[in-house]
């Protein structure tokens, strides 16, 4: 398979699309990004051995990839790769029998064109979600069932070698355990949809774990102990709905 022709909707270099932003596009628009997208999905597939693709625009605007972005490459207006984050809440089994209970950004499918391999595109997408999500080291991120190649992609450039067996096949490193509180506190804000903007910290002193919400989307804050703005401008209509989402969880709790 080649690279495939850039619909007019996908800007050179390195784009980044929501389920959201696909479904304000034309039909037009939507269905030739469509054509691309699902095109470089199914090769990602076949690379994996995989029955079914894991990327696709339908896949992308459907309510299981909500907060899921999808990173787009195009150069010389052809698409030539594609990568997809999303948060996961993931039970991590540590070699010492120890159970963890994460909210972690993990990577859940990479494609470089076919024809267009070893040429540092991979390292190039890769980068570029990390700057983006502002995630300082490829450590801080999980892999769904990363293939052998990815592997060795992740040894290789950022030396993350080392990990324990899940059975779920997500695999998070060893030295993801390593981070400062302050890296994954970070990192667990750009799992959970905080994306630069309206950036907010929800404690939740019963478990010890952070839980991170972007402005437009509010779940899951069991738990929560006061909200700590860290940057960026108030949002209103951000604190109106942790107010009243508070104030549920205060009355469902008595």
């Amino acid at each position: 398979m080649e690279a495939l022709r850039r619909p007019t909707c996908l800007p050179t270099g390195v784009s980044v699309w929501t389920g959201a932003e696909v479904e304000a596009l034309c039909a037009e628009e939507r269905e030739a990004l469509s054509v691309c997208v699902d095109s470089l999905g199914a090769a990602s597939a076949d690379a994996q051995q995989l029955k079914q693709a894991l990327t696709s625009v339908a896949k992308l605007r459907s309510p299981s990839q909500r907060g899921h972005r999808l990173y787009l490459l195009c150069l010389d207006e052809r698409l030539a790769g594609l990568l997809r984050v999303g948060p996961k809440h993931l039970f991590y089994y540590s070699g010492g029998g120890e159970i963890v209970e994460m909210d972690i950004l993990c990577v859940l499918d990479i494609c470089v064109a076919p024809g267009l391999w070893r040429r540092g595109l991979g390292k190039l997408l890769f980068s570029e979600m990390l700057a983006s999500e502002n995630v300082p080291d490829a450590a801080c991120l999980a892999y769904d069932r990363p293939s052998p190649k990815m592997m060795s992609f992740l040894c290789k450039h950022y030396g993350l070698k080392e990990f324990a067996e899940q059975p779920n096949r997500f695999v998070v490193f060893d030295r993801y355990f390593g981070q400062k509180e302050g890296e994954k506190e970070a990192l667990l804000g750009s799992a959970l949809g905080l994306h630069k903007e309206h950036r907010q910290v929800l404690l939740g002193a019963a478990e010890q774990r952070m839980v991170l919400q972007r402005s437009d989307r509010l779940d899951g804050l069991a738990g929560v102990s006061c909200v700590l703005h860290i940057g960026g401008d108030a949002c209103p209509q951000f604190e109106e709905a942790v107010e009243l989402q508070l104030r549920a969880l205060s009355s469902g709790n008595e």
